[in-house]
């Protein structure tokens, strides 16, 4: 939740609930971050103070409400009211980020493949640097096209120094299925542990990757930091303990 600003910094005070302090953040490097996804928002204010938000009007409210009816939907197995959702939201807003994330949602709603690709090349085109999105390519490109071409994909969009640590990840993940190609997997895990240290998923990552190659009094280190730093995940504590139970 954001508890505050700062005008002259240009920040935002955020306060997370798995975090016991706020933490602040560049409002406009959040904004670009988050631009194919959000950020999302919820406005709370106490009963007396209703009446501050009489005539506020958000932007693409509209359409965030025929995306939110189109996934109300398909939740209930609706998909005749999804597509006319669907089709209201390409009439209102043709080609815009939530039309093709509304067909996105419908395609991955139906199993179909191909469309689901073009409408990850279409948002693609509108946030290009977006990890979430170039992880979904990867899968369709693997699905239609072939391992080959998804990892040669995967390459490339690894292959900026500004790469987005998740992406840097999950292809080290792919490399290190492959034991020739461990040195490989270990540089661009240490990488992403670069850009993010904090990070305990990456952790996670880099104690199962010594514990596959079997420095598993290694992996020890690794595993608590992990689940300290996410203190609400009950796999990171349960990998820790088990790494601990094996070891004696």
């Amino acid at each position: 939740a954001v508890v505050g600003y700062a005008r002259l910094r240009h920040t935002l005070l955020i306060r997370d609930p798995y975090l016991p302090v706020h933490t602040e953040f560049e409002a406009g490097a959040l904004f670009e971050a988050q631009r194919a996804q959000g950020p999302r928002a919820l406005l709370l204010v106490p009963p007396e103070e209703a009446h501050r938000l009489q005539g506020l009007v958000l932007p693409e409210a509209e359409h965030w409400d025929l995306l939110h009816a189109m996934q109300a939907a398909l939740e209930r197995h609706d998909r005749g009211a999804a597509l006319e959702a669907l089709e209201r939201l390409r009439g209102q807003a043709p080609g815009s980020r939530l039309a093709w994330r509304a067909a996105r949602q419908l395609a991955a709603y139906d199993g179909n493949e191909p469309q689901i690709h073009a409408a990850t090349d279409a948002l693609l085109q509108m946030f290009p640097g977006d990890a979430h999105l170039q992880l979904s390519k990867v899968a369709s490109l693997a699905e239609l096209e072939g391992q080959a071409l998804a990892e040669s994909y995967m390459e490339a969009a690894a292959a900026p120094l500004e790469a987005e640590p998740l992406l840097l990840a999950r292809l080290a993940e792919r490399l290190s299925q492959d034991a020739r190609r461990l040195p490989r997997a270990w540089a661009l895990m240490r990488q992403a542990l670069r850009r993010q240290p904090a990070q305990g998923r990456l952790w996670w990552q880099w104690a199962d990757l010594l514990w596959r190659e079997g420095r598993q009094q290694e992996s020890l280190a690794p595993y608590r930091w992990a689940a300290c730093l996410m203190p609400t995940d009950e796999g990171a504590a349960k990998a820790y303990a088990r790494a601990c139970w094996a070891l004696g």
